[in-house]
């Protein structure tokens, strides 16, 4: 009997932590992308934001390829940074 009560305690303390989790997590906003961290994090690294630079981290939603990365390279901007620079612009 007492094992039966021990077991639902557990069972009832373990059920309210994952309620509380699942609302902490749906209750949480998402992550907006923003250029702005991309052409902040250029700057930090030395490069001049000129309006090429603005544009290519306009379209960082695929920081692995594509758009915002081989724009940033094509500007002279060294791969690995034009790799986080995207991965900025779409966090």
């Amino acid at each position: 009997m007492l094992m039966h009560k021990t077991i639902r305690m557990i069972a009832a303390s373990g059920a309210t932590f994952l309620a509380a989790t699942a609302f902490t997590l749906a209750a949480a906003a998402p992550a907006q992308a923003d250029p702005v961290d991309c052409v902040a994090y250029l700057e930090s690294l030395g490069y001049t934001a000129r309006q090429q630079v603005e544009a290519a981290c306009s379209g960082g939603e695929n920081p692995f390829g594509g758009g915002c990365t081989d724009a940033l390279s094509s500007l002279d901007v060294a791969r690995e940074h034009a790799v986080e620079a995207c991965r900025r612009a779409a966090a």
